[in-house]
């Protein structure tokens, strides 16, 4: 029994001593210190009021996106409203038949 204890207190103390240590640290040495990466604006033309063609491509792709999208999402609420007038009749095919 004591030697159990004996070894418990030992795993114990050794694992604090281990792990509660902080890397040292040497004040000679520098700080390594990266500088910020710098990089410059992009260069436009003279008139900077003219967007650039990627971007003009880029909305008229967007637009073309939304325009799809509506459509899709009106094919949906159709397809939504046939399935809840489906399952209306439904209910009301269940409701007869029991009726007799």
């Amino acid at each position: 029994m004591k030697s159990t204890r004996f070894f418990f207190f030992a795993l114990c103390f050794s694992t604090v001593a281990a792990f509660g240590q902080e890397p040292q640290i040497n004040p000679l040495e520098p700080a390594q210190i990266t500088p910020p990466v710098v990089t410059p604006a992009p260069v436009r033309g003279v008139d900077e009021k003219a967007p650039d063609q990627n971007v003009l491509a880029a909305i008229k792709a967007l637009e073309d996106l939304r325009a799809a999208n509506i459509e899709i999402i009106q094919k949906q609420q159709a397809t939504m409203q046939l399935l809840d007038q489906l399952a209306k009749d439904a209910d009301q095919l269940r409701i007869f038949s029991k009726r007799g």
